[in-house]
């Protein structure tokens, strides 16, 4: 009887979560702009899936970066602080590729973009499973970072140009933790059957099949035409400078210092005694929250304002890195990493929709693509600086939940102009 009712109420709350969706999806439709919303008439729901695709292909190598270490030390016989240098180099290039293509939004070939990041992340993720030397390691992660910059900038910029930014950012978030709480489930498991290797050659795998569904974006982000970055009000004026930078700022520092962190979550398991079998169970916990919070936030900016979106999320993640303490169990854990992947999501997704609030070119919103990469990128990077130096894990806590509480503050001045905006 009483699995007969879990699974009722689990059925329940697939429904619930469905319906939500579609709510979303029908609410979604329009654009700022009469140029744009002529270009993307009779295809709403098909941007919606190329943007959600986009954006979970180019955060894969980010939300499964706790693997990629781990493995990159298994299988190169590295320790822990130069593998997460490795990945900070994949998420470095990431960021310069983003960079790259914000400042290009109105002029690039999606096509020709996505076929270029669907083949180089193929052969980047692939290649450990193959060619076994440090020098083709780190061309991987080269032609890796290049392929999910270029995913995130196109994503990010065109979400950022909906009539209803918050619930498009809210849709590209549900479908990538999604996505990622069915890989958490499957990943240790592949690596317990079959070695680290194949770990990348999965990997390599999502990839293949969910890039290609970046097409459904359309051929061309269409250039908007009268928004603020183009008015004497715009980003170039002193005050919206102050507002912009802060606002990047706050969503740089977020993802330093729980990304950081997450990288090694991983090892902080492993060094707990617990096996992969266990985290099998924990990271996906974990996962099905993060859907929820990406719900949430996209529901939290329209219901409760904003300010207090932001303020729910931000309280969690700054929490969350100290449930990693007592991680010697699977309870300990999976709260761990429900709280950490709530807290960056919600948070996320409410500063993402910020940002598009103070630019809505989408450019800002787009370029948000490549601060999360370069400082996710610098995070595992400092925090394996930090135990090459001789640190542990609790120093990584502590050091994740201050970056965060500063992030927070940094937010104000951005999160007050846009509850002002909207």
């Amino acid at each position: 009887m009483g699995a007969v009712w879990a699974v009722s109420k689990l059925g329940e709350m697939a429904h619930k979560l469905m319906n939500a969706l579609v709510k979303l999806l029908n609410r979604a439709a329009g654009s700022r702009t009469p140029e744009i919303a002529a270009a993307n008439s009779g295809t709403t729901v098909a941007n919606f899936i190329g943007m959600a695709a986009a954006f979970t292909a180019g955060q894969a190598g980010m939300v499964f970066s706790p693997f990629t270490v781990g493995s990159m030390a298994q299988i190169y016989r590295i320790n822990d602080g130069t593998a997460g240098l490795f990945m900070s180099l994949e998420l470095a290039v990431m960021a310069l590729s983003a960079i790259f293509i914000s400042v290009r939004l109105n002029r690039v070939s999606i096509r020709g973009l996505v076929l270029f990041a669907w083949v180089s992340m193929i052969i980047g993720y692939g290649q450990p499973a193959v060619f076994q030397s440090l020098p083709a390691l780190g061309a991987a992660r080269i032609l890796a970072g290049m392929g999910t910059g270029c995913l995130l900038a196109v994503a990010n910029g065109t979400a950022a140009r909906c009539d209803r930014s918050a619930t498009a950012f809210s849709l590209m978030a549900m479908t990538y933790c999604a996505v990622a709480m069915v890989m958490l489930i499957l990943m240790p498991r592949v690596i317990d059957a079959w070695g680290h290797e194949a770990y990348f050659v999965v990997l390599a795998g999502l990839t293949a099949v969910m890039a290609p569904f970046a097409l459904l974006i359309g051929r061309r982000v269409q250039p908007v035409r009268g928004s603020m970055a183009q008015n004497s009000e715009g980003l170039s004026g002193r005050r919206f400078n102050a507002i912009w930078i802060f606002g990047l700022l706050a969503f740089a520092l977020l993802f330093l210092g729980l990304n950081g962190l997450w990288a090694y979550t991983e090892r902080i398991a492993s060094a707990g005694g617990l096996t992969y079998e266990q985290m099998s169970v924990a990271y996906p916990i974990g996962s099905f929250f993060s859907v929820l919070a990406a719900l949430f936030g996209g529901w939290a900016i329209l219901r409760l304002g904003v300010t207090r979106a932001l303020a729910i999320g931000m309280v969690i993640a700054i929490a969350s890195p100290f449930a990693y303490l007592p991680a010697g169990s699977v309870a300990a854990f999976a709260l761990a990493t429900t709280m950490m992947g709530f807290g960056i999501v919600a948070s996320s997704v409410v500063l993402r929709y910020v940002l598009s609030e103070i630019d809505p070119s989408g450019r800002l919103a787009a370029g948000s693509g490549a601060v999360e990469a370069l400082v996710s990128a610098t995070g595992p990077g400092l925090f394996g600086l930090i135990l090459l130096a001789g640190g542990n894990f609790v120093i990584l806590i502590f050091t994740a939940s201050a970056i965060v509480l500063v992030s927070y503050l940094f937010s104000f001045r951005p999160v007050s102009f846009a509850a002002r905006a909207s």
